[in-house]
């Protein structure tokens, strides 16, 4: 049994408001004023009035997520999902097409009707939609309409979030009030008993605690003994000190909240991610104080993917002529690079410049050819989140691969062609995309022409 849902995402509400600096903001399409204090607004009752395209207002309240997964909680429901508008319709819309049609939800640019074309003269509302058809005829598509939101319509739209809760399986006590969640009485004994003992017996040091589950023989045994320490942690996190003894025994830097990478170890990495983990899924309101920015966090697994020897335990594999280094290396690289993919997974991807340095990190990344199959999975899962269309995916993933195979003659139009699109939407101007779809045309003549040169030569 599961409940899902969709609600106004109460920190995109408050990040406009602050962007706006005012009490009220929105457009045409939506408007929000707040009848509470926007500075420190309250955890329970942050009142504001919600219009929405003269369909809807009323008042509403500010819902704080972290504190109804806390709730639901208490009645048994578990958070499986969230995401925020914008992801979830990027993941499904491709699956979701046909309902999509079906119900008209996007509207036909260029419209039917005379009526619609003149509505949809405001080009800085409809500009995304006018480059996309530009883009389809630059490259000799027969597509001459595209279904869309104004830009306007998308911003209301992205207000909201989707989330979905699942029931947990209780028992009941002899009054019939629902207890916790069912357990075998295995699962008791290592939860209650075996571990907070075996925790107690290396002086709740996490990282000496870790390595007791430690079993590295291959690439499988890495993987699951990574998932095993994770569950084991979650126990010893839940104490009074847990999370501030864990931050001090991992070392964490004051300025930046990450692991020096000289101390740096499958160890510790894991001890790091069950941490965040931790503080993600039942302290998120704290989560910010214990969380690199993004970009920081970018930087920090590219000095870890070019220069993985500044980790000491890596190092001293090299200089330990005993052990077959090569292998050893790479796979407690891989495992260790695995977890750092993770917690950039992890991540709210609202950030755009973080967004746009996590995608040249992990395409950079998968250029180097050190990566597991594991990591370039993980990879493949982030870059879903970071390029939402399919068709942008695959031209990026397309110009990675000539760039891999054949650096001379990777082709960077399609690169340089998001640049522009984006330079345009935010500085439309008719001369110029006139001018840039006209040689955008002899660019493809040209190729053509070399094509052909090349078939004649051969």
């Amino acid at each position: 049994m599961s409940a899902q849902g969709i609600i106004p995402d109460a920190n995109e509400i408050m990040k406009r408001q602050r962007a706006a600096g005012s009490d009220t903001f929105g457009h045409d399409v939506y408007k929000i004023t707040f009848l509470c204090d926007t500075e420190q607004p309250p955890l329970f009752g942050a009142k504001y009035n919600f219009q929405l395209d003269g369909v809807v207002d009323y008042p509403k309240f500010l819902v704080q997520f972290s504190t109804l997964i806390k709730l639901a909680l208490t009645h048994g429901l578990r958070l499986v999902e969230k995401q925020r508008f914008d992801e979830f319709y990027s993941e499904s819309v491709q699956s979701s097409r046909g309902l999509i049609e079906k119900i008209q939800a996007l509207e036909t640019f260029p419209g039917q009707s005379q009526d619609e074309r003149e509505r949809q003269q405001n080009v800085g509302e409809y500009s995304h939609a006018q480059g996309h058809l530009d883009q389809k005829g630059a490259s000799g598509s027969r597509f001459q309409k595209v279904g869309t939101l104004s830009k306007s319509e998308w911003e209301a739209s992205t207000l909201y979030m989707f989330f979905a809760f699942q029931k947990m399986k209780t028992n009941w006590d002899k009054n019939g009030k629902p207890g916790q969640a069912v357990q075998s009485d295995q699962a008791r004994v290592v939860k209650n008993v075996l571990i907070p003992q075996g925790f107690e017996s290396y002086q709740k040091n996490y990282v000496a605690f870790v390595k007791t589950l430690k079993i590295d023989a291959d690439e499988n045994e890495m993987g699951r003994f990574a998932k095993t320490a994770k569950l084991a942690l979650g126990r010893p996190l839940r104490d009074k000190y847990g999370i501030n003894d864990a931050t001090s025994m991992l070392g964490l830097r004051e300025e930046d909240k990450t692991i020096p990478l000289k101390n740096l170890t499958i160890k510790t990495a894991i001890c790091w991610q069950a941490l965040l983990e931790f503080l993600q899924h039942t302290e998120s309101d704290v989560l910010d104080a214990y969380i690199v920015d993004l970009t920081a966090f970018c930087n920090y697994i590219k000095n870890f993917a070019d220069t993985p020897t500044l980790c000491n335990y890596i190092r001293q594999l090299a200089y330990d002529p005993s052990m077959t280094t090569d292998k050893l290396q790479n796979m407690y690289f891989q495992s260790m690079m695995q977890v750092l993919l993770e917690i950039a997974a992890s991540y709210d991807l609202g950030d755009e410049v973080g967004r746009e340095n996590l995608k040249k990190v992990l395409a950079e990344m998968l250029a180097c050819g050190d990566l597991g199959e594991g990591n370039v999975k993980t990879i493949m899962v982030i870059f879903e989140r970071l390029v939402g269309d399919v068709e942008e995916r695959f031209r990026f993933c397309v110009d990675l691969i000539n760039g891999i195979l054949e650096p001379s003659r990777a082709d960077v139009s399609n690169t340089s062609r998001s640049l522009v699109d984006e330079y345009l939407e935010k500085n439309p101007d008719k001369s110029l995309q006139m001018k840039i779809s006209s040689l955008r045309l002899n660019i493809m003549d040209l190729k053509e022409q070399e094509m052909d040169k090349v078939n004649k030569k051969d």
